[in-house]
């Protein structure tokens, strides 16, 4: 139980208490019936006021605690959400800035790439001219001595 209901409890079982001893003191004290039945009424009417001043004091401190759940989950679902909204701020931020690395990367292999395949193609270019250039020289030593051997 929370801590207003139990105070609440305890106010009304002591109201209840009080008043059950009062009607007894009344009943068994020596009196006239017109003074008995004029300290029932009395002591009726007593009971009937904090009766009500109970009511009242419960009915406030509902209303009052109603409102402060209110204000504390209306808090609650504003930082939820601008926790949410910060959270997704630094997703997106962090996306982007792994496109741009990814991106980046990309660029410097595509270089790295392109670098080597004019290596590549540099070094097979020299090889076709040395090759070349050794066929010619085979070719012309071939026909020189072919040449030689005719005369």
């Amino acid at each position: 139980m929370s801590g207003q209901t139990q105070t609440s409890n305890k106010l009304f079982i002591t109201t209840l208490s009080f008043s059950l001893g009062a009607l007894a003191a009344l009943l068994f004290a020596p009196k006239t019936g017109k003074e008995l039945r004029r300290n029932i009424v009395d002591k009726y009417s007593s009971l009937e006021e904090s009766t009500v001043s109970l009511a009242l004091q419960v009915k406030d401190k509902t209303v009052d605690l109603s409102q402060k759940v209110s204000d504390r989950a209306q808090t609650l679902v504003k930082r939820a959400g601008d926790t949410s909204q910060d959270l997704a701020e630094q997703v997106s931020d962090k996306a982007t800035e792994l496109t741009q690395i990814a991106s980046s990367k990309t660029l410097d292999f595509a270089q790295k790439a392109s670098d080597k395949a004019l290596d590549i193609g540099l070094q097979a270019s020299e090889k076709a001219l040395d090759l070349g250039k050794d066929i010619s020289e085979k070719s012309d030593d071939l026909a020189y001595k072919s040449g030689a051997k005719k005369y």
